[in-house]
């Protein structure tokens, strides 16, 4: 038998979704990063980049000196129990041990 690796490529539209996320402007303004980052004493390390095949709401990957957090700005249509929800599953992920952001509420003024 002869070792073979699969090679992998993604679909084209999340390699174009990923081409752009790269392009594009952040989805979150500096401004509103630094304020956000402020309130958790956290500043930045490396410039902020938009995180790649994102639909939903406005994310970024922020590089800090105590590791990367994703920033996340939901709609203003969502409403609250969708994102209760949301973050209810990411917990429950992070309580298995399972590869998930934590999710933390912003302390905007």
């Amino acid at each position: 038998l002869v070792d073979s690796q699969i090679f992998y490529l993604p679909r084209p539209g999340r390699l174009t979704a990923y081409v752009n996320s790269r392009f594009r402007s952040l989805d979150i303004d500096n401004a509103t990063v630094q304020e956000i980052l402020r309130n958790y004493q956290l500043t930045t390390i490396a410039p902020s980049r938009n995180l790649p095949n994102t639909r939903r709401n406005r994310n970024l990957i922020v590089k800090t000196e105590t590791g990367k957090k994703i920033l996340k700005l939901y709609r203003n249509d969502w409403q609250q129990s969708t994102i209760t929800f949301e973050h209810s599953i990411l917990n429950e992920l992070n309580r298995r041990d399972s590869p998930a952001p934590r999710p933390r509420r912003a302390l905007l003024p």
